[in-house]
């Protein structure tokens, strides 16, 4: 059974295996960042180039107007995030702490709608107007960052 033998080179620890180390070697990391050199000539033909666009108005106008079911269901699905989840929502391990939170935070909203009402020196139902209507449309059009608040 043979141990390896280090035998030193030139500031470095050679080991039989193979495998060099170097004793003096700094512990900070560098980084090395290349970049192209322009100059005015490669600027100009490259970055200040116009390119030829061969599309009018009119088809560039049509392309960004035209309708298919892929961009139909997503036009959907970015303005009703409510259609991206409730497919696949996991009713029967969900509902109940859902609802049950839901409650919780209408028993403090409601009072809390009425105070504001009168605060503002307004007849109460309006605390409740403001207090039910824009949390049902947050729940269609929102997501939960922006009910939240």
């Amino acid at each position: 059974m043979s141990l390896p033998v280090d035998m030193e080179q030139d500031g470095a620890v050679a080991r039989e295996d193979g495998a060099v180390a170097r004793e003096d070697s700094d512990p900070t990391l560098m980084y090395r960042i290349e970049r192209p050199v322009y100059n005015e000539t490669s600027i100009r033909s490259q970055l200040l180039s116009r390119k030829t666009n061969s599309t009018t108005f009119r088809e560039r106008l049509a392309n960004h107007f035209r309708c298919s079911s892929a961009r139909a269901k997503a036009v959907a699905l970015s303005s009703m995030p409510i259609l991206t989840w409730l497919p696949s929502y996991p009713v029967k391990q969900y509902l109940f702490s859902d609802v049950v939170s839901g409650l919780s935070t209408g028993i403090v909203q409601l009072p809390q709608g009425l105070a504001y009402a009168m605060l503002a020196a307004v007849p109460p139902v309006y605390g409740l107007y403001s207090s039910f209507y824009p949390v049902l449309l947050y729940t269609f059009f929102g997501t939960s960052r922006h009910i939240s608040v």
